[in-house]
Parts: C-alpha cells; sequence; structure tokens
C-alpha cells in the first residue's frame, strides 16, 4: 500500500471471497490505511462487527453491509443470530459511528421482499445513503420479472418508502474492451498478492469459476508499480461478460479527449 500509495492511490475498498472482518490484523490494516491519508470502504455482512472497535470503523469513510434472500439462514448457521439480533447489533454501531452506512441486498429465486422491506425501514430509520438491488447474477434473466415484484411489493404491499433505493439489472452486459481501462484505475488485489482487472472477473467468462480464475491475472503487487508505469491496461476482448462498458467508455473518452469540447 505504501507503493501503490506512491502511485496515486487515494482510496481501498476492504472486501474479499469471504468475511474480510475476520482478518486477525484487520484493526491494524486499516489504521494504517488512514494514517497514509487512505481513504478506505468496507463491505462486510457486518455478523462481527462488534469485534472491531468504534475508533477504527469512525475512520471508514463508508461501509456497505451484504445481505441477500438466504440471509436468516446464514445468520442461524454460522453465527447463531436472528434477523432482529443482528440488526440489534448492527444498529447499536451505525449510532456509534457517524460512517457513510448501507446495505446490497441479492434478489435471488427465492425473493424475500417481506425481508427487503424490514431492511429498508432499518435502512430510512438510521439514515443509510442507499440500499442496492441486485438480481442474482447467476440467474440473472430469470430474476429480472422477481425484481420487479419486489419493487411493487415494497411499494404496493408493505408501503414503505424507497426512495433510497437503486434497483440494478444484473441481466444487462456487453463483451468486455480492449483496452480495458478501469484495470489500472480500480484493480482487486486477492489474497496472494495477483492484480485483477475489476471485481468481475469471476462472473466473466462463459462457464464462471465463481473465484479468481489465474488466466485473468495482469501481475502480482510486486510488479504493480511497472504496469502503472507502461500503462498496460487488460485486455478485456476475453471477457464474455462484462459490467463496467460505460465506465470504460468514459475513461477512454478522458483520456482521448474531444475534439470539439466546446460543443458538448
Amino acid at each position: 500500500m505504501e507503493k501503490a500509495k506512491e502511485l496515486g492511490c487515494k482510496s481501498v475498498t476492504i472486501t474479499g471471497g469471504g468475511e474480510p472482518t475476520l482478518y486477525p490484523k484487520f484493526e491494524e490494516m486499516t489504521e494504517n490505511l488512514h494514517e497514509m491519508g487512505i481513504d478506505v470502504g468496507l463491505v462486510t455482512n457486518g455478523a462481527l462487527l462488534q469485534r472491531i472497535s468504534d475508533e477504527v470503523l469512525s475512520k471508514m469513510t463508508w461501509i456497505r453491509v451484504s445481505a441477500s434472500d438466504v440471509l436468516p439462514y446464514q445468520l442461524e448457521k454460522h453465527v447463531g443470530l436472528t434477523i432482529d439480533e443482528w440488526l440489534s447489533l448492527l444498529s447499536a454501531k451505525v449510532r456509534r459511528n457517524k460512517v457513510d452506512w448501507a446495505f446490497s441486498y441479492v434478489v435471488t429465486e427465492k425473493s424475500r421482499p417481506e425481508l427487503i422491506a424490514k431492511l429498508l425501514r432499518f435502512a430510512n430509520e438510521h439514515n443509510f445513503t442507499h440500499v442496492r438491488l441486485v438480481n442474482d447474477i447467476f440467474k440473472a434473466d430469470q430474476t429480472i420479472s422477481l425484481m420487479e415484484y419486489v419493487k411493487w411489493a415494497i411499494r404496493t404491499i408493505y408501503k414503505v418508502d424507497d426512495s433510497i433505493v437503486n434497483y440494478q439489472d444484473r441481466a444487462c452486459w456487453t463483451r468486455g474492451q480492449n483496452p480495458c481501462y478501469i484495470s489500472l484505475l480500480k484493480p482487486v488485489v486477492d489474497a496472494g498478492g495477483w492484480i485483477l482487472p475489476c471485481c468481475g472477473v469471476q462472473y466473466a467468462l462463459r462457464n464462471p469459476s465463481r473465484d479468481y480464475e489465474p488466466s485473468m491475472r495482469m501481475g502480482h503487487i510486486t510488479n504493480f508499480e511497472d504496469l502503472v508505469y507502461e500503462q498496460k491496461f487488460f485486455d478485456g476482448s476475453r471477457c464474455v461478460k462484462c459490467y463496467y462498458s460505460n465506465y470504460n467508455l468514459v475513461l477512454g473518452t478522458l483520456l482521448k479527449g474531444l475534439r470539439h469540447m466546446n460543443f458538448v
């Protein structure tokens, strides 16, 4: 991260192929990033936030709490909590830490609009910045209509204000592009130090592995400096599914410039 800071890194999202607050040096890592002047965001399931001190959480810029239709089952099986107990613990942390909080919720084939309505009421009560609802990326086509039903149920059956909800359709994608500009703007570094072009590479191939595919690696963190200075963007043409084409369109325009700027 010291090298990344030298190269111009301004922010870091702490996420993972699992719950990042399980990392034994989580607090030390966060404090180091903060002292370096790097903004920190956190993606967490929120079940273990009581293990993290308020002093550390207060140094976050934003915290996004992940949930899904299987949340009640996961909480009961893995941490022995009910939804209400989980929300009670979360409420205590939210009230004591004035960072930007949000929910991200995955709608599956077993959609639970009553649970979404409950979380949305909680989010409204605690002044969350937004609630992100996305359909299951592996069954995006099959769950488009369910997203519409969830929207209708929230507004009509449960009568909850959904003005902070961002309904995202995962059924829309394009083929990847070469060069992939986002790959050097916000790359992903996995637990082994390998650099990947984005957080969507595990969904990008025709037969998604649901894991970080070695063939999608750009290099190792030890040669990140070379990638940046030589502007070695990832060749995204190998990606069958890309969810960031609009990012690349804007970034490409910024890099190449516009001939008639006064007419934009």
